[in-house]
């Protein structure tokens, strides 16, 4: 029989909640210690939350329900990876997102000499790791 599965709320505690403050350390948020050793989901937790949220494009509830979910799980395996990463947004000068841009990476060596590392097109948000990038060729 399968459980409903239930958001996670502020103040619940627990494994789930131990789970994810585990996850939110991998992505490099500091939590404060009293809602890791009480494993509660407290203000501190919600605001890490709520800023991954807002990276995703999703409700910045501060609430772990499905969506959120999702967005944990493609982050920590973005984070597992060793390769660089580039992640952003952007915005044309009236505010609207910049799709369809070709958006170019370098290197700049001593020297001031600029290696090409790769390119990629937009699509309102940017985040592409390195190795996944078409070489620019000259």
């Amino acid at each position: 029989m399968s459980h409903p599965v239930v958001p996670l709320l502020f103040n619940i505690h627990g494994p789930a909640v131990k789970d994810l403050h585990a996850s939110l350390g991998k992505l490099g948020f500091e939590l404060p210690k009293t809602e890791l050793d009480a494993q509660t989901l407290g203000t501190g937790s919600q605001d890490a939350v709520r800023t991954l949220q807002a990276r995703y494009a999703l409700p910045t509830t501060g609430l772990l329900d499905d969506a959120t979910k999702a967005a944990v799980t493609i982050a920590i395996a973005g984070a597992d990876t060793d390769k660089f990463r580039v992640e952003g947004r952007l915005f044309l000068d009236h505010g609207l997102p910049a799709t369809g841009l070709v958006v170019r990476f370098y290197n700049r060596v001593f020297g001031g000499t600029d290696v090409p590392l790769g390119e990629t097109k937009t699509d309102a948000q940017v985040s592409t790791p390195f190795p996944t990038m078409r070489a620019v060729k000259r």
